[in-house]
């Protein structure tokens, strides 16, 4: 039909939990899954293929062409199959990290530029209706000047993945990049819309590097505005909790689960002001699988309309690099200084 948009055209390459995730949200937001990549000489069983292609390489000089290819592989894989993405001309959603070096993530930014391609990376937390209602109650003048954030998360351990990547520190990175770097992106966007200078102290209590399942950090922004944050990989459930204190008044909000992908989740959400405390309705589901859907929609309308990516590229690779410093500072049992002028 004249004046009808064209239905974007996704090629998958992951076929774990999380890849059907992508296929059920990609199909939802009105993609067209083409084709699907895994590692074995057939799909899954279950896995939501039909009526996409199954492949069992990432061969992009026999794969279907393609607007987007949305990769959510194991983590060591994602910077080379965004790169070859990037060069064949797709744009590219991937997974976070994009990449488990820092340096491999300089040159996929670099690349998507000159090569004009969207390069959209996984944090999903930013699509949230929870935290998108904290940063507005942060930003209202009612709270007055941000001054101090303090997040925790306490989790169960994390499913293995096939052939137990996860556990493996040449393919996962590290536990920061894993999971922690979401929320490190989540308290940098509360903060300020740009990026800062950051005094990070961290430590790994009792628990050594990359797999570390326990994380203390300490964040002083340049702006002055400070964060705490407190990471335990070893419980039952999923839990994060939040509070962000103002000059007038304190925000909080908590977020429940079985697991990370629970679909019916405990939200709560609150505003305290000189000793009173009101509830704030949370009207839309909040959770990664939720999330994921809008981020999927929010790719579609950055190519289909030209509209702006929620998190660019620049700001995932700001993210990274802060999440790096926070290891160096937790290895180095240091205090150090996060420039953002020093990622390039």
């Amino acid at each position: 039909m004249p004046g009808h948009a064209k239905m974007l055209r996704f090629g998958l390459i992951g076929t774990g939990s999380w890849g059907r995730e992508h296929a059920r949200a990609i199909r939802q937001e009105g993609g067209q899954l083409v084709y699907v990549v895994g590692t074995q000489a057939s799909p899954p069983a279950d896995f939501p293929l039909e009526p996409a292609q199954y492949y069992d390489r990432f061969d992009l000089q026999r794969l279907p062409v393609v607007d987007v290819v949305d990769i959510a592989a194991p983590n060591y894989l994602h910077a080379d199959f965004a790169r070859k993405a990037l060069l064949a001309g797709y744009h590219v959603l991937v997974e976070k990290p994009m990449a488990t070096h820092l340096h491999d993530a300089r040159n996929l930014v670099e690349l998507s530029r000159a090569r004009g391609k969207i390069l959209a990376v996984g944090y999903e937390m930013r699509f949230s209706p929870l935290w998108q209602q904290v940063r507005a109650l942060i930003q209202s003048p009612a709270f007055g000047e941000l001054r101090w954030i303090d997040f925790s998360l306490e989790r169960h351990p994390f499913r293995p993945g096939r052939n137990r990547w996860r556990e493996n520190p040449n393919q996962v990175g590290s536990w920061v990049i894993e999971e922690a770097v979401h929320h490190l992106d989540l308290i940098c966007w509360l903060v300020a819309s740009s990026p800062q200078n950051v005094e990070v102290s961290a430590d790994f209590p009792g628990s050594p590097p990359p797999l570390a399942n326990l994380l203390a950090l300490h964040l002083r922004f340049s702006s002055g505005i400070l964060a705490s944050y407190r990471a335990a990989i070893n419980i039952e459930g999923h839990h994060l909790r939040l509070v962000a204190y103002g000059s007038q008044a304190s925000v909080a909000a908590e977020w429940h689960g079985r697991t990370d992908r629970t679909r019916e989740p405990h939200v709560s959400l609150s505003w305290r002001s000189h000793g009173d405390v009101r509830s704030v309705p949370v009207m839309e589901d909040s959770g990664e699988v939720f999330e994921l859907n809008r981020e999927i929609r929010n790719v579609i309308a950055a190519i289909s309309q030209k509209t702006s990516l929620w998190l660019s590229p620049e700001e995932a690779l700001y993210n990274l690099a802060l999440a790096d410093a926070v290891e160096r500072s937790a290895i180095d049992k240091r205090t150090l200084t996060f420039h953002p002028d020093q990622i390039y």
